[in-house]
């Protein structure tokens, strides 16, 4: 089943995307990963920045205030609902993060993608990944919708296997 509906139809996509270019050069393994891990890593690092908001120390043990992150998940599923632009949705979602008291930082290594003299501030390596984004997704056109769907559908069939293997509880699966 993984073979048909993900493997060979994302070894195929991988082929045409491998003859566009991006800023004058062609696509290859190290560009999509960078692409797949600029715009995951800019979602990510909002995310953890607001588990470290919403986290504080008292009597010398972590506490995290679960009550605030539901309150956060709802304005970032409502941020969501409103179908924009990916960019543009996540520049909001960082407003909203910072409501809640969220330093946005590198989580996720785009320092290490964008400021190989780690000279940078995270900013300027956040919009190094915003701008390289665009530029991917500018050159891949429709061809973004199928990336993402069969990446997330890979993903989904790797987590259900191993919940329904045993080798993942149901509260982590879920």
């Amino acid at each position: 089943v993984f073979d048909n509906k993900y493997l060979k139809p994302f070894t195929s996509l991988l082929k045409r995307l491998y003859e566009k270019k991006v800023n004058g050069k062609k696509l290859d393994e190290k560009a999509i990963e960078r692409y797949t891990n600029a715009k995951h890593g800019i979602e990510r690092n909002r995310e953890m920045s607001v588990k470290n908001a919403l986290t504080e120390v008292q009597d010398g043990k972590k506490v995290f205030n679960e009550n605030a992150y539901k309150s956060w998940a709802q304005e970032r599923d409502e941020v969501r609902k409103k179908n924009l632009p990916w960019a543009e949705e996540q520049r909001e979602l960082d407003m909203v993060a910072r409501k809640y008291g969220a330093k946005i930082r590198d989580y996720s290594g785009l320092t290490a993608i964008f400021d190989k003299d780690r000279n940078m501030k995270y900013a300027q390596i956040s919009d190094a990944a915003y701008q390289y984004v665009a530029d991917v997704e500018n050159a891949l056109g429709k061809d973004v919708k199928e990336l993402w769907g069969l990446l997330k559908g890979m993903t989904d069939y790797s987590l259900n296997e191993a919940f329904e293997s045993g080798m993942m509880s149901k509260a982590t699966y879920e």
